[in-house]
């Protein structure tokens, strides 16, 4: 076989995916559960600790895992656009976090 002939079939196995594309897109998942883990052991621990509230932690959570899938993906592709978008989402996902812990600690009004 030549060169050509093994890139051609390494293509076909892989349906023309990069290989580094593809480890770099596995790693990114992998950090993203770890983050939603230990978010969701926080706000679960603090709201227990507090007795509740609106939760906004849930959004943040979700959101969360988005947050650093983009910032893994920048960090490695080093794309002006996915730098913007890993930004809007960390900050979106700081409002988030700064609403329900705001939420925690202030008293809550029942009507």
């Amino acid at each position: 076989m030549n060169r050509e002939e093994i890139l051609c079939k390494s293509r076909a196995e892989n349906q023309n995916k990069d290989i580094y594309e593809l480890e770099i897109l596995r790693q990114a998942s992998t950090y993203a559960v770890i983050v939603l883990l230990i978010l969701a052991t926080i706000f679960f621990t603090a709201q227990i600790l507090t007795g509740g509230g609106i939760n906004y932690g849930i959004y943040a959570i979700a959101s969360s895992g988005n947050a650093t899938y983009a910032w893994v993906k920048y960090l490695h592709f080093r794309q002006s656009a996915k730098l913007v978008h890993a930004i809007l989402l960390t900050l979106f996902v700081t409002a988030l976090c700064v609403c329900h812990i705001y939420n925690l600690v202030t008293p809550s009004v029942i009507h």
